[in-house]
């Protein structure tokens, strides 16, 4: 299993690139905004009463249907900082052991996340991220940790957009409008 985090500010690309590499690589992949995440109904299963053949009831899980038929070869958790607690530690079994209560994904090569800082040490005024702290077990889980810089990739929007992005009639210097534009995901 193969697991790195994306430490950036909002609007370097974080999510666009690990998508991009996903679909480039033709990965089925899900994606899970980490902060708006029920463990329950889009992770672990939900509770169902089930009978065995000699009528014992038990209690058993109904695993989303992503899960339940391990075609997963990629996750992509997005802001995962942003998640509560409880959401992070639901997650912890799947990126150790590639496993959700003991059901194994066989299928499953990939997880990544991404977070922003939790504090900007660019400047000293800057307002800080209302991010959780990783603590250093969930931090371990990823064995590479990849800083995307905050800078317009200049090569990248002339590729997607031409040449003269960012040009004025009078200048071949960018304008400062299309510099933060850039900084937007698509």
């Amino acid at each position: 299993l193969f697991r790195s985090l994306l430490i950036g500010k909002h609007g370097v690309g974080k999510s666009a690139r690990i998508i991009e590499a996903f679909n480039r690589n033709n990965l089925k992949w899900l994606y899970f905004s980490a902060a708006t995440l029920d463990p329950w109904v889009d992770f672990v299963g939900v509770p169902k009463e089930t009978k065995d053949a000699n009528g014992n009831t038990y209690l058993d899980l109904v695993r989303p249907k992503h899960f339940a038929e391990d075609e997963v070869e990629a996750i992509f958790m997005d802001e995962y900082n942003r998640a509560p607690a409880k959401i992070r530690n639901a997650t912890m079994e799947l990126l150790q052991f590639k496993s959700i209560n003991g059901k194994k994904f066989k299928n499953l090569k990939i997880i990544w996340a991404a977070i922003n800082p939790e504090k900007d040490l660019d400047t000293d005024d800057a307002p800080e991220y209302d991010v959780e702290t990783l603590d250093p077990a969930q931090k371990d889980r990823f064995e590479i940790h990849v800083d995307v810089p905050y800078k317009p990739d200049i090569t990248y929007f002339k590729n997607k957009y031409g040449n003269d992005i960012g040009k004025d009639r009078k200048s071949t210097r960018l304008n400062s409008s299309h510099v933060a534009l850039s900084r937007m995901p698509s």
